[in-house]
């Protein structure tokens, strides 16, 4: 089951990036996409909604529509009441996760974890960006992480090869 969730979401992400990309509006919706992944990740209720087996299709849409019309792009809200009807609404997580990959593939940036001992200041996380941009002609998008078990520095995973410093 979960692999052909996967599968679904795969098939479903590739269908929204195209036609956001077809409509010129794949910026705002990589942008709303994260923005409702931060939702996600912080509304334990969202989850349990979206999963819900109970929940009939009018009141799965009301919902829906309450929480992102005039919010999101009507792209993301049409999409979104699209999984409605197909009834794959409970694997919109793995969706936007993939859009989120897909998307950054596509600008060329890659997502870092960049663990350090103590938190790292933006200005010190910019020139770190800087660096790894030189480095590896890459766009990044760095995730802060502090791990107290760093004697000092950081650590840096890209490519299966660890930086530090």
């Amino acid at each position: 089951m979960i692999v052909d969730n996967l599968k679904a979401a795969k098939r479903y992400t590739q269908a929204l990036f195209e036609l956001a990309r077809e409509q010129n509006v794949l910026d705002k919706t990589a942008l709303d996409m994260r923005g409702i992944r931060g939702c996600l990740e912080e509304s334990l209720e969202l989850r349990m909604f979206l999963r819900d087996p109970v929940l009939k299709k009018e009141e799965r849409a009301a919902v829906i529509r309450s929480l992102f019309e005039n919010r999101v792009e009507p792209l993301v809200l049409t999409f979104f009441l699209f999984l409605i009807e197909k009834m794959r609404l409970n694997i919109l997580e793995e969706i936007v996760a993939a859009f989120g990959a897909l998307y950054w593939k596509h600008e060329n940036v890659v997502n870092v974890v960049v663990k350090t001992v103590n938190a790292i200041e933006p200005k010190q996380m910019a020139a770190l960006v800087k660096k790894l941009k030189e480095r590896f002609a890459k766009n990044f998008e760095p995730q802060a992480i502090v791990d107290k078990e760093l004697i000092g520095g950081f650590k840096i995973p890209i490519y299966q090869k660890v930086e530090s410093g």
